[in-house]
């Protein structure tokens, strides 16, 4: 939708357009899609899966020949071999041969009824309008015959493929089987909001929801059963996590547990947890626990029956916590004047091994072996750790344009979210020498939470969605797109192939495993 809107705005011509479709379609679906498909797997230090990617090709489109529009708006287009087939609204559609792309001619049309949106594939042209589904034989490109149509109100777009049709409408998302072309018949649909635009590939459905404003992904590899991946929707969430096949969500004051073994199936809620008092701000998982950050306290729930989780012991700090990391039996607590390390190897007693007030005012954290990055105002602090009773400060950096609200840390290189700015990169493979590398300005945008792969920082935009910044080069970070469908994002993790999306009242799973092709 936004490549489209730009190049209406730019008024480039329908060639460029066909031009963008045929060679770029694969990149203008889902920009998602493009950015996270793909690639090998590690473990952050939170235990969340993540994903790398190669770094982004560039790509220089360059207009080749156009079409003077004398019958009004194009409003779909779709490719077939070396034709070009344009929906012209009421004046039918427009069959072009672009054979030489530099002067297209018009081969054939149809005016018969109103095609708002159209797709060809194989021998047949499926068009759709505000009424009904228009499915025609174009075995001879000369001499268009309608194959079938039937009544089918309020369609948005449509998708053929053999024997079947996949159309969206303002009530769901529908297939029809048209191998008796005399009697269609309807396969499946689901019906959950008003849908718009459609694309199948290799048997999944990408289709845009507006109201919620997402994109949804079905499975469609048996049709008659379209299974979707969905967002699963909690009260108030504060939190989530995801740790061997598990997804734990949290909102003030209850934990729910989701089984996602079954990556090609919707997760199960397996048990919930709710708090006696209210106040969750943070979960973590290590082994068969699940540490409950709430106000000064943190309680551990024994999760190694998922099906019946229970209450196992509290610890009672001195100040209230903003956030915690659990590093095997280390947990790692702040608030914004005290870093503190506590022991957890007993459980049932947890015990304060070292704690710091010099701290003006701590944002965020990062462990990364035996390095504790801590956020510290203006200043990045970098704490040698080895021994957890003994830290040892051994490197800072001072940043005269603000404050750090958050770091990570990825191989030799920090990551830090500035506020009022947006990204810095910094070289910390000798933490006694700090090195500035590159940044990228997210001026105008609330920063919240941040996490890295190997070529893609993730920032999560309060209101805005998530930002994806490709920085493959350290020193020359490039800002490839802002993901708007989820607004209101306040994390955002890789689990395999699967793209999690925090927001406030759900997480939206989205599945990857199964892009367009990348090469």
């Amino acid at each position: 939708m936004r490549k489209n809107n730009l190049l209406r705005s730019r008024k480039i011509k329908l060639i460029a357009t066909i031009f963008i479709i045929t060679f770029l379609l694969p990149f203008l679906v889902s920009d998602q899609v493009r950015m996270l498909a793909g690639i090998s797997e590690e473990e952050n230090n939170n235990g969340l899966t993540i994903n790398a990617k190669k770094p982004l090709d560039t790509v220089n489109i360059t207009e080749i020949g156009y079409w003077d529009d004398n019958y009004g708006q194009i409003n779909d287009v779709s490719i077939v071999g070396n034709y070009a087939y344009l929906a012209l609204g009421n004046e039918g559609f427009l069959v072009f041969d672009v054979t030489n792309a530099s002067i297209p001619v018009i081969e054939t049309s149809w005016n018969d009824y109103t095609c708002n949106y159209i797709y060809a594939a194989g021998d047949k042209i499926y068009c759709s309008n505000n009424s009904a589904i228009y499915v025609l034989d174009a075995s001879d490109i000369n001499n268009l015959n309608l194959a079938t149509n039937w009544s089918a109100s309020n369609v948005r777009d449509i998708y053929g493929q053999g024997d079947l049709i996949y159309y969206t409408r303002n009530n769901g998302f529908y297939i029809y089987n048209i191998s008796d072309l005399l009697n269609p018949s309807y396969v499946d649909h689901h019906s959950d909001n008003d849908y718009y635009e459609l694309q199948i590939e290799s048997g999944y459905a990408y289709v845009q929801e507006t109201g919620i404003v997402q994109c949804r992904v079905f499975n469609v590899t048996d049709p008659t059963n379209i299974i979707y991946l969905y967002f699963i929707q909690l009260p108030n969430m504060n939190d989530f996590y995801y740790a061997n096949n598990y997804i734990y969500v949290a909102n003030t004051d209850t934990v729910w547990l989701f089984n996602f073994t079954d990556k090609l199936a919707v997760p199960v809620n397996t048990d919930v947890y709710a708090n006696n008092n209210t106040g969750i701000n943070d979960i973590q998982v290590a082994g068969n626990y699940l540490y409950i950050e709430e106000g000064d306290d943190i309680v551990l729930v024994d999760i190694s029956n998922k099906t019946n989780v229970q209450y196992h012991s509290m610890f009672d700090n001195d100040f209230f916590i903003n956030d915690i990391i659990v590093d095997g039996d280390i947990v790692f607590a702040y608030d914004t004047n005290t870093f503190e390390i506590i022991d957890a190897a007993d459980t049932m007693n947890l015990v304060i091994l070292w704690y710091d007030q010099i701290y003006g005012h701590t944002f965020g954290f990062f462990i990364d072996g035996s390095y504790a990055y801590v956020a510290d105002h203006s200043n990045l602090e970098i704490l040698d750790i080895s021994d957890p009773a003994n830290p040892v400060k051994i490197g800072k950096f001072f940043d005269d344009g603000g404050s750090i609200i958050q770091v990570c840390v990825k191989d030799d290189y920090a990551y830090i979210l500035e506020a009022g700015f947006g990204l810095k990169i910094l070289d910390v493979s000798d933490p006694t020498n700090i090195i500035e590398m590159g940044n990228v300005s997210l001026i105008g945008f609330t920063l919240w939470d941040l996490f890295v792969t190997e070529e893609f920082a993730f920032v999560s935009l309060v209101g805005d969605g998530l930002a994806i910044i490709d920085i493959y080069y350290p020193d020359y970070p490039q800002l490839t797109t802002i993901y708007h469908e989820v607004p209101v994002i306040f994390s955002a993790a890789m689990v395999d192939t699967y793209l999690l999306l925090a927001a406030f009242d759900y997480f939206q799973i989205i599945d990857l495993a199964n892009p367009f092709n990348q090469e």
